[in-house]
């Protein structure tokens, strides 16, 4: 009988013709070579079939799994369901893990058996693979549940890893926080076991023209994610989970949320950060200090953008006062 590996690589795709090679390279190439690599592909129309098909063939690691286009919850979920193994490492068609992954995070999970999800940090490439930033996050449990809950920075999905039982026990990703799935899987584990980060960048994390300026998808995202904070905020307070609601109920839930972000002015400074970024990954080859000219003239054209230096934006505190309103909204 073939051996268990310690991990199962599950890497859901759709349309990646243009990088999935290089990710599929980064993963067959890592330090750490016992795994199974579990690829779904969600209905990808361009090359992208062939290109994994011509993976499976050269190594008996990789599954590709060829499903109707069912968007990435399903994918992720029909990941879980095939893999073997008690650790699933996530990974994203357009990123690139950097050879010494696996080893780091396994050496972190080999030290620590409580540990149930762990991260690390990331670098910021862009389409071309032109280094952009690297991205550091808290490194221990304490820390990495107050940030998760206070709506602060949280290491990115594509650097995750987690116990395969545990997140089956909690019947995996769910439909109804598309876009902020990850979050609301967090959030869920949370009394579970411990969460850590590694102090240590282990992928290269693609930032696309679309993620930085498609503002419908940012703002669609950012209720999820604020729908996911109270959901737990609801269950922590052992108060009714809104995500039990019939679909109707849920969608005015969200249609709630939506509302009071916007006559907050959440997504107005959502907009004038949205134009920072667009100016500071514009010149990704040039200094940090023309970047900075760059933003500053920014601030000054632009007086919404200049309202995110204003403390309350990407505070909590209002995210948290709306968790709070949700109880009388619920009724």
């Amino acid at each position: 009988m073939p051996k268990v590996p310690l991990i199962s690589v599950v890497m859901p795709v759709y349309n990646c013709e243009q990088y999935v090679r290089e990710a599929i390279e980064s993963i067959l190439h890592q330090t750490f070579q016992e795994f199974e690599f579990i690829i779904i592909n969600d209905g990808s129309t361009d090359q992208t079939p062939e290109i994994l098909n011509e993976y499976a063939k050269k190594d008996i690691r990789i599954k590709v799994i060829n499903q109707l286009n069912s968007g990435i919850v399903v994918a992720l979920n029909r990941g879980l369901f095939e893999s073997k193994s008690e650790w699933i490492f996530r990974m994203d068609g357009d990123d690139i893990a950097l050879p010494h992954r696996f080893a780091v995070q396994i050496k972190a999970i080999e030290k620590n058996p409580s540990l149930i999800l762990l991260g690390g940090w990331c670098q910021q490439i862009n389409t071309k693979g032109v280094f952009l930033k690297v991205n550091k996050y808290p490194s221990h449990h304490n820390k990495l549940i107050h940030n998760l809950e206070a709506h602060n920075q949280f290491f990115p999905h594509p650097t995750a890893c987690f116990r395969r039982g545990v997140v089956m026990k909690l019947e995996g990703y769910r439909e109804r926080f598309r876009h902020a799935e990850d979050i609301d899987l967090w959030f869920r584990m949370v009394g579970h076991g411990q969460f850590a980060c590694c102090d240590d960048v282990i992928l290269c994390l693609r930032k696309h023209e679309k993620n930085i300026s498609d503002f419908d998808f940012g703002r669609i995202q950012q209720v999820k994610a604020v729908a996911a904070f109270i959901c737990n905020f609801q269950r922590k307070y052992r108060r009714f989970d809104p995500s039990q609601m019939n679909e109707k109920n849920w969608q005015e839930f969200l249609f709630w949320i939506e509302n009071e972000m916007d006559s907050n002015g959440y997504f107005r400074k959502m907009r004038g950060m949205d134009a920072l970024r667009k100016v500071w990954y514009s010149k990704p080859g040039t200094n940090m200090l023309k970047r900075g000219v760059s933003v500053v003239r920014e601030l000054i054209r632009n007086p919404v953008a200049r309202k995110i230096i204003w403390k309350q934006f990407g505070n909590s505190n209002f995210i948290l006062k709306l968790a709070k309103r949700s109880e009388e909204a619920l009724k």
